[in-house]
């Protein structure tokens, strides 16, 4: 035989050569350098094939990221909104409670409910605060009728003043103006 083949024991003749490289597959046998090239091209197109929408599948994971992280900000948005709306219901609530506290104590005590509201601090204790000091304070006159039938015609005489024309008849009125007060 030449120098480019050789015989093995079982009979086959194997291509050799200076050119070609020689490859071993698992099962013993030889390939050319072409045959492996053709294998692994074959290969590479299938892995190809395999992972031929990978560009597009990368592309629809990075829009569902952004869409979760888009939920998830609205997500923090509604949970922000709801924190606020719950800490204005319990400011509310609390208004209300302090509110009802104050007509409560100022209807038994006999308060001022506008006076008691306006202090600061436990409701109840101004309010017996506030009772207290009424109870210690001088007592004023009461106003007979004649203080208030004073004030009403002196009312009446200052709507006739305005409501009349003649110049010389309002100075006239706002003597008899003059002279009720003075009483």
């Amino acid at each position: 035989m030449s120098d480019s083949t050789n015989t093995s024991q079982e009979g086959t003749t194997e291509p050799q050569g200076e050119g070609r490289n020689e490859s071993q597959s698992a099962d013993g046998s030889q390939f050319t350098q072409e045959e492996f090239n053709r294998l692994v091209a074959r290969e590479k197109r299938e892995l190809r094939a395999k992972y031929a929408d990978y560009d597009d599948l990368k592309a629809k994971a990075a829009q569902l990221d952004a869409i979760e992280e888009a939920k998830k900000s609205e997500l923090e948005k509604a949970q922000e909104e709801r924190d606020g709306w719950k800490a204005k219901y319990e400011e509310l609530n609390a208004k209300v409670e302090r509110r009802d506290a104050i007509d409560k104590a100022a209807a038994e005590y006999k308060v001022d409910a506008v006076m008691l509201s306006k202090m600061a601090g436990d409701v109840e204790e101004n309010a017996k605060f506030l009772a207290e000091r009424a109870d210690n304070a001088p007592k004023y006159p009461t106003v007979s009728d004649e203080g208030e039938r004073a004030a009403s015609s002196i009312a009446d005489l200052e709507t006739r003043i305005a409501s009349e024309k003649d110049p010389a008849k309002r100075v006239q009125l706002r003597a008899e103006l003059i002279a009720q007060t003075r009483k």
